[in-house]
């Protein structure tokens, strides 16, 4: 149940932080609140017809949560691309200063729909636990055990907005580099990870295992192993009803051993001795810092994560611009939203199967280091037994991060029968932490050296020029489609049709300098002859040099000089732009040499 939570609070975090704030909302707050109501209430309704389903045991009652979890963050979706709630958010106190608040208001949205869910759910989960707790105490536990999850990033969020609001020069220039503030976040982030299991076990409400036979075989046990400890403690998740057991924390002084109530009264004390062998397990082959290293190939793989988009663009513009009516005719939300869907998917992904195929077989690992602490497998496979059992006959289901219960036996029987299997599997595990290393370090590379995946110039041309006749169509009064298109028309030497997109764009910008330019150069050098005008080039050319004095643009006034056989003024005009912009004085030297000379049929530029 923690890992899926876990998944969901990452898509949800994705979801926030990743979405930009829009500059206007579609509707009203009238309507966007009418609208994100009605959701609100058809999220209730549908909730309410899954929990009243035949929910028989713990686990029918956790795939019903998680259905409404995955439907919660499908709402989440909608209110940020959809109803622009971000766009209200923003109007939050201090989300000027501190931009992570309007994030955290969006977290409060989600942790609505889930109070609404948990509110649903509770008759299921008394019938299934048979705890009977008050509302408000079941809706604060399941609240604390996912906001927990979430510290890491609140706590890390706040602090990089909090440092950019100190006025301290040398703090500042250090978070001015990317090392320098990359350095800063890791410290922070390492202090954040050794103090992180003392606030999680007071969000959990997790108490001292209390003295007797089971708290002494864990006790005798950890002295033996040389594991080193802050606590053993009763983890009450869910009410202490699940069946399970962790460790938390990497650092010996800050670590906890958990173990939930239920769990423990079903075990005997040389099995929950063989729980905690297997927990202790975790900590001797190292595995909590390998979960972090895993989790650190998500930072290169998240660089490339516009790439689906752009693809989509490139491959398919015409439903690319079909679907961008659905978001308001918005081009740059629709690439939001497909970026910020596709980095989610990516994520969820990513930790679904690689990061949960490391997990499965790092369990794997603490079951064998459990059967030869204790020296046998039995007390282990009793455990599991148990655990299928009490959990409602699920030892053959199947699970993403922990293999099924009835092949972690039969793996065990395996290492029984031949003790190589445990070395075959420690030797699989070398090699795919191994692999796995180097596919990190090229993701590090190409990160630094992306790939131009979009470098299919005549391609993108193309598709490029979809684009633009679209924007034109779409906004016939922005004089900028127009422009663009007929720069573009340019490049793939369709001269006609950008003197037609020129003459519109100059219709709605008669002013405007760099449009100037364009058209009267298209006028003066087109390679088809009959599209020349000499005498309008000339005059839209000095009406660019009123409106925009620069280097090219007086060499297109020359230029037009030059056509019109005023070769005098064409050279000192070059001369000028020269002098404006040295840095292209080869060219305008070469332009020089060709004006004392009569034009040709075309000047080459």
């Amino acid at each position: 149940m923690i890992y899926n939570n876990l998944i969901a609070l990452l898509a949800v975090v994705l979801l926030l932080s990743t979405s930009s704030v829009p500059e206007a909302s579609r509707f009203s707050l009238t309507e966007t609140s009418f609208m994100f109501f009605l959701k609100g209430f058809l999220f209730f309704l549908f909730n309410t017809w899954l929990f009243r389903r035949s929910v028989r045991h713990m686990a029918g009652y956790l795939k019903a949560e998680q259905k409404g979890v995955m439907l919660a963050i499908a709402c989440l979706a909608t209110d940020i691309f959809f109803l622009d709630i971000k766009y209200f958010l923003s109007d939050l106190p201090f989300v000027d200063s501190l931009p992570v608040l309007c994030q955290i208001g969006g977290l409060g949205i989600y942790f609505a729909y889930l109070l609404t869910m948990w509110l649903v759910a509770q008759r299921s989960y008394a019938r299934v636990t048979g705890l009977y707790a008050k509302t408000t105490a079941f809706l604060s536990t399941n609240l604390k055990i996912n906001l927990a999850l979430l510290l890491p990033w609140i706590t890390l969020s706040l602090l990089a907005d909090g440092l950019l609001l100190i006025k301290y020069p040398p703090l500042q220039k250090i978070l001015a580099t990317e090392i320098g503030n990359g350095i800063v976040f890791f410290i922070f982030f390492l202090i954040l990870m050794a103090g992180f299991p003392v606030i999680m076990v007071r969000l959990w409400e997790c108490t001292p295992l209390p003295e007797g036979s089971a708290r002494e075989a864990i006790k005798t046990f950890c002295r033996d192993q040389k594991v080193k400890y802050r606590e053993i403690c009763l983890w009450p998740l869910f009410g202490g009803r699940m069946l399970t057991a962790g460790v938390l924390g990497i650092i010996g002084r800050f670590r906890y051993l958990l173990i939930t109530p239920s769990l423990l009264q079903a075990l005997s004390p040389e099995e929950v001795q063989a729980v905690m062998a297997h927990e202790t397990g975790h900590v001797k082959r190292f595995h909590l810092p390998l979960y972090l290293f895993v989790l650190t190939g998500l930072i290169p793989l998240l660089s490339f994560v516009t790439v689906p988009g752009e693809l989509f663009f490139l491959w398919q513009p015409e439903t690319f611009l079909q679907i961008a009516e659905l978001f308001g005719n918005d081009l740059g939300k629709l690439m939001t939203f497909i970026t910020v869907m596709s980095l989610v998917a990516l994520v969820v992904l990513y930790v679904r199967f690689l990061f949960g195929y490391f997990m499965r077989n790092f369990e794997r690992q603490a079951d064998v280091y459990s059967y030869h602490a204790i020296g046998y497998i039995a007390p282990l496979v009793r455990v599991f037994e148990k655990i299928a059992l009490l959990s409602g006959n699920t030892r053959d289901e199947p699970s993403w991060h922990h293999f099924g219960i009835g092949q972690r036996v039969d793996f065990l029987l395996k290492c029984q029968n031949k003790p190589q299997t445990a070395r075959q599997h420690d030797v699989k595990v070398h090699i795919s932490l191994v692999i796995y290393g180097l596919f990190l370090l090229s993701g590090i590379f190409f990160m630094i050296h992306p790939p131009n995946v979009t470098a299919l110039d005549s391609t993108n041309k193309e598709q490029a020029l979809v684009f633009l006749e679209w924007q034109a169509r779409n906004e016939p009064e922005n004089y900028i489609w127009h422009q663009s298109l007929g720069d573009l028309q340019i490049e793939v030497k369709n001269e006609a049709a950008a003197l037609v997109s020129y003459e519109r764009a100059l219709a709605l910008a008669p002013e405007d300098g760099l449009l100037l330019n364009n058209i009267a150069w298209l006028l003066v050098t087109a390679e088809n002859v009959t599209l020349r005008d000499l005498e309008r080039g000339l005059e839209l050319a000095r009406r660019a040099v009123q409106a925009l004095e620069r280097g090219f643009v007086l060499d297109t006034l020359a230029t037009a000089l030059w056509m019109n056989g005023n070769k005098e003024e064409a050279l000192a005009l070059e001369m000028r732009a020269m002098e404006m912009d040295p840095d292209q004085e080869e060219y305008y030297r070469e332009q020089m040499e060709r004006f004392l000379v009569p034009p040709g049929e075309q000047p080459d530029r």
